[in-house]
């Protein structure tokens, strides 16, 4: 496991505190990215034993939660998945459905640069 370089990280911490200061807590928003393996069985249940000869799956969605400082406002979720239109849609968007996320797709289910700069406009 790789672990993040924390060097010089306080200062950092302490610079990104005093330019938010001049905010108010509704005006600052903060996004973070996380992987969900949708498919993937539990590590650790009831069994006291991992079920041999089966393989984890590695079915993955990246899910953008994007909420305020003080929660009073929270952005749609975006969820990037591998397909187009996936088969629980059907030939719908999750507009016209009426979801409360926005779906993007590309083949590794990764936020890339073009997604992430759709997000910011």
């Amino acid at each position: 496991m790789a672990f993040a370089d924390i060097t010089g990280s306080e200062e950092e911490i302490i610079r990104i505190c005093g330019l938010i200061r001049n905010y108010a807590s509704h005006d600052v928003y903060n996004t973070d990215e996380t992987g969900l393996f949708w498919l993937q069985a539990p590590d650790n249940t009831l069994v006291t034993k991992a079920q041999s000869g089966t393989k984890k799956k590695k079915s993955r969605i990246t899910l953008l939660p994007t909420a305020n400082a003080d929660s009073t406002y929270k952005l749609d979720l975006w969820v990037i998945g591998h397909f187009k239109n996936p088969h629980p849609f059907g030939k719908n968007s999750c507009k016209t459905l009426g979801l409360p996320f926005v779906w993007r797709y590309n083949k590794k289910a990764w936020m890339t640069a073009v997604i992430f700069i759709e997000y910011l406009r």
